[in-house]
């Protein structure tokens, strides 16, 4: 009436109390979250690596169907260019103005500012 053979239901009867493979990996994965509260922004290769030192081998791909299905993924962040200063700054700071030429020696030169004064 089921379609399903006896073979099959003794086959579940025997093993739908085991926990799963990826329900055993997400114990671990847990367990490295735990130790310190900074593991809590470990990605998918961050994790890889921490489980592999904790003796669990197993893909990457693994690794990430557990994580997602877990909800331990993070929104990967991509950067968007460089931060700029106002224009009003980088006059200030080019004064030069790209010209580079110098009637005397030792007249003009070129470097870094300095963030912190050296000490006298």
């Amino acid at each position: 009436m089921l379609k399903i053979s006896e073979s099959g239901y003794y086959r579940w009867l025997k093993n739908h109390n085991k926990p799963t493979k990826q329900q055993l990996l997400l114990v671990e994965i847990n367990i490295i979250l735990a130790e310190h509260e900074d593991n809590n922004n470990y990605g998918v290769r961050r994790m890889h690596t921490a489980l592999w030192q904790h003796g669990v081998q197993v893909s990457i791909r693994t690794v990430y169907r557990a994580m997602k299905t877990a909800g331990l993924l993070h929104k990967r962040r991509i950067p968007h260019g460089i931060t700029k200063a106002d224009t009003e700054i980088q006059e200030q700071e080019n004064l030069i103005k790209q010209d580079f030429h110098a009637d005397e020696p030792l007249k003009k030169w070129i470097g870094r500012q300095r963030i912190k004064p050296l000490p006298p």
